[in-house]
């Protein structure tokens, strides 16, 4: 799942998030959203000139709010992440900090008040890094060459320009898309396997030169 997020200035608050599932078995799309609230409802003294940025730049490229307040659109978009989730989906954005980390902190932090559980939410994949693997340029500005890539600054039409970037990167990886998802599992499992393996080994031979150590002192 690829999520972008608009916000009130670069680390301003949040007010809009969109996101589409990327199959990278063959690059379609399979899901895509939006929610909102009105982003007046989240500015502060401080962010006049970030407030009227957004509303010459962003606002007249977005749908009516879908939500009053920025905690619904946080429960909201929760309840989308953790339907995907389950099936092992992964979340990823493009340079994730500051706007979509800090709108994954603040539904982070609607959880702790709503005593929903609390799981935490990662690996967080960040496209320009996977780019920068793949030998593309990690933050370079890229034409939108999709109807359902424009406008931007439209969040869901931005998650799915990320999208379409980070497909490219995966496409010229050595692990061949369809099988990233099956060979990060069981990398993940042999790693877990081995360290168990290696603190069983280290706590047996701590013992044995304990016992040892104790014995000599005796001695």
């Amino acid at each position: 799942m690829v999520f972008d997020v608009e916000s009130v200035g670069l680390f301003g608050s949040p007010f809009a998030v969109g996101w589409c599932v990327l199959d990278t078995s063959n690059g379609k799309i399979s899901d895509k959203g939006y929610l909102a609230c009105p982003p007046w409802t989240v500015a502060d003294e401080d962010s006049n000139n970030s407030m009227e940025w957004v509303s010459k730049n962003v606002l007249p490229h977005l749908p009516h709010p879908t939500w009053a307040c920025l905690q619904s659109v946080c429960s909201g978009f929760d309840h989308v992440w953790r339907k995907w989730s389950k099936d092992g989906t992964l979340l990823a954005a493009d340079v994730p900090w500051p706007v979509e980390a800090r709108f994954l902190s603040t539904m982070i932090e609607f959880r702790f008040r709503s005593e929903v559980d609390v799981a935490a939410i990662y690996p967080l994949i960040d496209i320009a890094s996977v780019r920068l693997a793949a030998g593309f340029d990690p933050i370079g500005t890229f034409d939108r060459i999709f109807e359902g890539e424009i406008p931007q600054h439209h969040p869901t039409k931005d998650a799915r320009h990320s999208a379409r970037l980070l497909w490219e990167a995966l496409d010229q990886m050595p692990v061949a898309p369809l099988t990233a998802k099956i060979t990060w599992s069981l990398a993940n499992q042999a790693v877990v396997a081995a360290a168990r393996r290696l603190a069983l080994g280290t706590t047996s031979q701590y013992s044995r030169s304990c016992h040892c150590a104790g014995s000599t002192t005796r001695r």
